[in-house]
């Protein structure tokens, strides 16, 4: 990525799908290359809307992402990331679910139960 990208992790109702995690944290983060994802919705008269988003590392939320702020290449690489997995949304879907209960479980017992596992 060229330049960094900085996101707000804020709430919207532009983004067409539906999003488990309803409320945002609203801190930033700086966006990770392999954190775009893109999907596409049928609008209201059965066209196609594509949208990138990426997925808020602090607190789960899927974030709607403003398609002019993104470079070509980064646009490319999402939609090829799209077509080569139509499952992506949904499995994004559940990482934004495990992310927003990591972010609300304390570290302390966290890292407690990591250890116990090895």
């Amino acid at each position: 990525m060229n330049k960094e990208i900085i996101v707000s992790c804020s709430e919207d109702d532009r983004f067409q799908q539906d999003r488990r995690i309803t409320h945002s944290c609203n801190r930033t983060f700086a966006l990770d290359e392999s954190n775009i994802f893109y999907v596409e919705a049928l609008g209201y008269f059965d066209d196609i809307i594509g949208e990138y988003y990426t997925i808020c590392p602090h607190c789960g939320y899927i974030v709607l992402l403003d398609e002019n702020s993104l470079s070509n290449e980064l646009r490319f690489n999402a939609q090829g990331s799209y077509r080569e997995d139509p499952y992506q949304y949904h499995k994004n879907s559940l990482r934004s679910q495990l992310i927003h209960l990591e972010s609300m479980t304390p570290k302390r017992s966290t890292k407690a139960r990591v250890k116990a596992l090895y």
